[in-house]
Order: C-alpha cells, then structure tokens, then sequence
C-alpha cells in the first residue's frame, strides 16, 4: 500500500494523473469507429439476383434455380428460397430481379462464417452466365434496412432531370468505390430499361366521343393491371385485379386488339387514339421527402465503421457534386446520422443521478464527489477493451459504459464509507482514515469484482448467435470493472483525503466559534 499513501499524501499528483486518465479514454472513444449496432452472424444469408433489364420473369427463375443449387452444394449451407420478380433493394417488382434467402447449419454444425459464404456466393453469381448476384448479411435490426451498410438518396436540390441523376449517381458511384472508407457501393437507379411512351391523340379521341380517362383506364388495366374490388371467402378478404392473359399483351401489336366505346356506343380500337413509342428511361422512380431520389446503398470498408462510411459518402457527394446535391439517408444510417450526443447525454445524466443519490444518502455535497472520482478509470478500462479487441463502439458499448458508472460507484462507496466511520467512532485523521479504508477494503471489492468479471466473461467470449453485440457489451463491462478494481482502489483514497480536508477546512472557515470550542476543551481536557 506505499503507492496509495504516496497518492494520499501527494493529492496533486493523483489529480493530474487522473485528468489525464479522463482525457485519454474520452480522446479513445471520439477516435474509435462508432456504429448504431454491429452486424453479426444470424444464420441467413440475403441473395439479390440481377439479370439485363427487362428480362423475363422464365429467365430470370431459370438463372436462380441453377445458382440456388450451386449454394446449396456449398458445406454449411442448409436451404435456399428463390423468389423471382422482385428486386428487394428498390422494393419494387421487377421481372429482371429477384432475391434468395439462404438458410445456414447451426453454429456448433459449421465452421463457415455468414461473411465467407457472401464472398463464396458473389464467386458462384460471377461464374453463371446470363445475370449477376450479390450477396449481404442480414441487417442487425430487420426492417429499419434491407441489408447491412447504408441506405440513402442521392437528392437534387435544383431539379435535375431523370438523365442528369443518372450521370450524377454514375459519377457518385465511381467515386465513392474509390474511396478508402467506402465499399461496395452501388446505386439501384438505371435509365437504360427499355419501355413504351404512350402518345394519345386526344383531339382525335375527342373528336370520336371518347373520354380520355376512359383510353388510360384501358390502357392500364389490358397491359397492366387494375384493382376491382374486394370479396370475402371464408372469414377472409381478397382483392380483386384485373389484367390481360400474357398471350394478348406481348408485342405493340395487341393494341389493335383493345376497343374503347365512342360517344355514339361504337367499338374503337385503341390504335385509332394511341401510339406506342420506344424508349429507356427508369424502371423506378423513387420520391425522399419532396425531392426525387436515386437510391444508393453501401458499408464500410474493412477498418472503418458506418458512421465514417456516412461521412465520407457525404463528403464525395459534396466534392463531386457540389452543394445542389446531398444524401437523404434513412434506416439505420437515418438514426445514427440523427444520434449526435445522446450517449453522452445518457453517461453524463446517469453519473448526475449517482450524484445525487449519495448525496442524499450521505447528506453531504462532498462526499459523493470522491466516489464519482472512480468513473474516469471505468471508462477508461472500458474503451480500453474495445480498442484492444479491435471492436467499434456502438449502443452496447455505451450500456455498458452506464452499467460500469454504477458499477465503479459502488465499490468506491466501499472504500469511502469505512473510510468515514474509521474518523468519526475511532478519531483517525483524514490521512489515516483513507489509508485503513484502502488496506481493509481492498479485499472485498477485488473478490466482488472479479465474481462480477467471472458472470460477464460469457458475453465477452460468446460465440454463435449475436456474438458481436455480446461482445461489445461484454468486453466493456469486464475490463471497465478490472480497471476501477485496480486502479479505482488505489485513487478513490487520496481523492477522499483531499476532498474531506478540503470539506473540513471550508466547515473551520464558516464556522470559527466551533474551532474555538475544540481548542478549549482541548486544553481542559490537558490541565
């Protein structure tokens, strides 16, 4: 216990050391990678399949049936369910798309990670002629995206047309997979999909008696498709659409095949009003807020954490663009660019509530502040084990960090309340009231603390099912109580000297009549 009685007795060392504990873990965690939660093996491997635009939807299942059997070979892999018709990137039907979810074994079944069977699958789309695949983990919180990484909008401020977002999402595309803390990114827009414009002669149509709304409800409801009505079957509701059979909308041609009634009750065909013309233009047109987007989605390269990733995506956008242009994110990368400083918020308000409460306990505004003196070397063993396992911080690391606050208060309420009961009922001085606190107390708080350490090594060594996140919460909550352990045990004593001769010689300065009365009994008590 030298160490301690030099610490008590050199107070102004002990501070020093501790401002420096405090601004090294705080510089730590503004420099570690940060995301709202970390992606983990969940057993399920998402597959988004691309074919050329406006391929067939025979085509595109035929593609998926031969690159699903491919996976299913692959050790490791249970089953896959193959989808076609649907691009789940842009959640839009789409014939040239579609999506597999791959099912994997069992943790303890198989030594293939989700992230390797990515790589293996993209291989496996790469060698399979006529489309493309590309393969991502499941997101951490479903339904806030539809795959790990980022999603946003590429928006104009200025009204550009559907071909200037194009170039533009093509030029943010080239430079964003140029840069070091972007990967993968890519964007769903496309304005090559060949489709038919539909010019109605609407004098000519008028001319006939026939209403205009009358050509577009044919026009939809033949060639495309229009809702009825609903019916009820067994307790259940159905809707109802109406459509043409596919022999009878295949070519241009079958428009001659579509009458719409003139004023005078005739049957017309729809080729007299409308002439269909070829063109590319996109396939879907996605609105954010009030401007029209070009959907964009990415991650972070190896190293680099979502929050750098949006970062950089919004510096290229600002350097290749220019301020007309910006990202409107939403999902995950909308609550983390929206997060600001609400962790530290939570950290700050739960030492306040710390503060407070042994303030009332103690009835003192001094003491509680020698036990908060403990949550520097909290934080610091805390960030200091994230660091170390080259994890990022994210919503588990700062849970963690409030569970070690209180964790670390508690063991120097150990030290501090003996400390107090060692002055009061046997008449120790400041001095050797904290050093018999840090000698007698040392014990229990290392056995408490490390039958805590013990309960939370599982999450910090898990493995399977969610085993990152229990990572984060477990390494945070494990070193941050191994260092207010040792460290704590060896600081919170000269912080209490200095702060109860502090206390007590402010209490001396108020009040001189009681310093007098001591003095005098002092002396009674040695005539």
């Amino acid at each position: 216990m030298w160490f301690v009685k030099k610490l008590v007795r050199f107070w102004v060392l002990a501070l020093a050391l501790t401002v420096a504990v405090g601004a090294g873990s705080y510089w730590l965690y503004a420099n570690t990678p940060s995301t709202l939660v970390p992606e983990t093996d969940q057993g399920i491997v998402l597959v988004s399949v691309s074919l050329p635009d406006a391929a067939s939807l025979d085509r595109t299942q035929n593609y998926m049936a031969e690159l699903s059997a491919a996976i299913e070979d692959i050790p490791g892999v249970q089953y896959s369910s193959a989808v076609a018709g649907y691009d789940i990137l842009s959640s839009a039907v789409n014939t040239a798309r579609g999506i597999m979810f791959v099912n994997m074994q069992p943790w303890s079944e198989r030594d293939l990670t989700a992230n390797e069977l990515v790589g293996r699958i993209m291989q496996l789309g790469a060698s399979i002629d006529g489309g493309s695949a590309m393969a991502f983990n499941v997101p951490p919180i479903m339904g806030l995206s539809t795959r790990g990484g980022f999603t946003g909008y590429l928006q104009s401020f200025g009204g550009a047309s559907p071909r200037e977002r194009y170039d533009a999402s093509l030029q943010i595309m080239g430079a964003a997979n140029q840069h070091p803390a972007l990967n993968q990114v890519f964007s769903t827009f496309n304005m090559n999909v060949p489709s038919f414009r539909a010019e109605i002669d609407q004098q000519k149509a008028l001319s006939y008696g026939v209403a205009l709304e009358n050509i577009s409800s044919a026009l939809s409801n033949t060639f495309g498709n229009g809702f009825v009505n609903f019916f009820s079957y067994q307790n259940r509701n159905f809707q109802v659409y109406l459509q043409n059979e596919d022999e009878f909308r295949k070519t241009p041609e079958d428009i001659n095949n579509v009458y719409v009634r003139g004023g005078n009750g005739e049957r017309i065909p729809l080729s007299e009003f409308v002439t269909l013309e070829r063109q590319v233009g996109p396939s879907v047109v996605s609105r954010f807020g009030v401007y029209i987007g070009a959907q964009f989605q990415g991650g972070a390269a190896p190293g680099y954490s979502s929050a750098q990733a949006i970062a950089a995506m919004e510096e290229v956008v600002l350097e290749t663009l220019g301020p007309n242009w910006g990202m409107g994110w939403t999902g995950t990368a909308y609550q983390e660019a929206n997060l600001g400083n609400t962790a530290m918020l939570a950290i700050v308000f739960g030492i306040l509530m710390v503060f407070l409460i042994l303030a009332a306990q103690y009835e003192s505004w001094s003491l509680p502040l020698a036990v908060l003196t403990a949550t520097p070397f909290a934080f610091l063993g805390g960030i200091g084990g994230i660091v170390l396992r080259g994890l990022d911080t994210s919503v588990y690391v700062q849970i963690g960090m409030l569970v070690v606050v209180g964790l670390a208060a508690k063991n120097a309420i150990l030290i501090v309340e003996f400390a107090e009961l060692q002055r009061k009922e046997q008449g120790k001085t400041i001095r050797e009231a904290a050093i018999t606190a840090a000698e007698l107390r040392f014990r229990p708080i290392v056995m408490t603390s490390l039958a805590f350490i013990f309960g939370t090594l599982p999450l910090a060594l898990a493995t399977g099912a969610s085993d990152v996140s229990s990572h984060h919460i477990g390494t945070t909550v494990a070193m941050g109580m191994a260092s207010v352990a040792i460290l704590g045990s060896l600081f919170i004593p000269s912080f209490y000297a200095m702060i109860a001769t502090v206390s007590d010689w402010l209490y001396r300065k108020r009040h001189p009549e009681r310093k007098d009365d001591e003095q005098a009994a002092l002396g009674h008590d040695q005539t």
